[in-house]
């Protein structure tokens, strides 16, 4: 039996959120999905507070936090793709 997945190319995780940060913040991915609800759910109030969001990806919680008029919020992580469309995102309102 041939192993097909020696053929396949293995990314790091850098390469695979830089190429998945173009669609990230708008595919239909259900568990991806419910992880933000959940997430979002759990939230407290942050009105007024300082956020750090480690591991923002594309903005989305950058983006609640703004819309419950955090004080401060500042998103990071691995990728500078995924950097870059939070910032596309959040300047256009989006996310």
């Amino acid at each position: 039996m041939i192993n097909f997945f020696k053929r396949i190319k293995r990314l790091t995780p850098l390469e695979g959120y830089n190429k998945w940060s173009d669609t990230y913040h708008v595919e239909d991915n259900p568990i991806k999905k419910l992880s933000d609800e959940f997430i979002k759910s759990e939230l407290p109030d942050l009105k007024g507070k300082s956020i750090l969001d480690a591991g923002c990806g594309t903005g989305v919680f950058c983006k609640t936090a703004i819309d419950q008029r955090a004080a401060f919020v500042k998103g990071i992580d691995l990728s500078p793709k995924m950097i870059g469309q939070a910032k596309k995102e959040l300047s256009a309102g989006g996310v």
